[in-house]
């Protein structure tokens, strides 16, 4: 039987930085480069959530409960 606690894997942008939290656990913080998006999608492989946001200068864009949708998200953001 699960917790009820939910735990949220966290993708947050800004013109300074990258930085990938799951739950408290700090994943990666980085400098927003093009290196930036390889460490990214390093951090969040072998990585599980029930929830899965991205942020991008504090404000919430898109979340996603399933990781491949997230990661296609997240595939679509860097394209535009």
């Amino acid at each position: 039987m699960k917790s009820g606690i939910i735990n949220m894997l966290k993708v947050s942008i800004t013109k300074e930085k990258v930085k990938v939290t799951n739950g408290s656990e700090i994943l990666l913080v980085t400098n927003n480069n093009i290196n930036a998006y390889l460490k990214l999608y390093s951090a969040l492989e072998g990585q599980e959530a029930d929830l899965y946001i991205l942020e991008h200068y504090g404000k919430k864009i898109a979340s996603s409960v399933d990781k491949n949708s997230f990661l296609a998200i997240l595939r679509r953001w860097f394209e535009n």
